[in-house]
């Protein structure tokens, strides 16, 4: 994009990963690059192990300073309720993101949907005793599941929603969601687009 001089404005989905630099940053920036959505999901280390996110949260802080300054607006995807994440675990990631609020520009996030074909669903004896219940029907393809250590099924909404209600800051992050429920970008144009 930048030798052949394509003058687009771009977004991506990206992993959190230990190289991305400062270096990196900007040479996206450069290329067009106006939207990340990070796929975050937790800021406990002991949960991104478990999810072998191959990050740590340090890992993670060190990754938004490199953003720092640059004209490309970073959302954060979390979920809460992985198997064995207890309600301090999942405190600490909506603690991290109210924390780091003035390195994010918005977050999106639900409870954890174990998925068919999934790790932990090939795997559940990994996860302590987390019992399986198969999708009711043909086109389900999540899980219901049951586990006696850490947040039960649907309660990491209940976190969000009682964090919601709470914590201003937590919500303007919500609110600032780019996409539109049908997927239409929605830039602040003076902030983020280039005339």
């Amino acid at each position: 994009l930048i030798e052949e001089n394509v003058q687009i404005k771009w977004h991506t989905e990206i992993r959190l990963e230990k190289k991305i630099s400062r270096d990196f940053v900007e040479l996206v920036e450069k290329a067009g690059c106006r939207l990340l959505f990070f796929g975050f999901e937790s800021a406990n280390n002991r949960v991104l192990s478990l999810m072998a996110k191959g990050v740590t949260r340090e890992d993670i802080i060190n990754c938004l300073a490199c953003f720092t300054g640059k004209r490309i607006w970073i959302h954060f995807m979390y979920f809460l309720g992985f198997p064995t994440e207890t309600e301090v675990d999942a405190k600490e990631t909506l603690d991290f993101l109210t924390e780091h609020g003035a390195g994010i520009t918005s977050i999106g996030g639900a409870s954890f949907t174990l998925n068919e074909g999934s790790p932990v669903s090939r795997s559940p004896e990994l996860y302590g005793d987390l019992k399986l219940t198969p999708p009711g029907h043909d086109l389900a393809i999540d899980y219901n599941y049951q586990i006696s250590v850490g947040l039960k099924q649907n309660e990491g909404q209940k976190l969000i929603d009682e964090r919601v209600k709470t914590d201003s800051n937590f919500r303007k992050l919500i609110s600032n969601h780019p996409m539109a429920r049908n997927h239409i970008l929605l830039l602040d144009r003076e902030r983020w687009v280039d005339d």
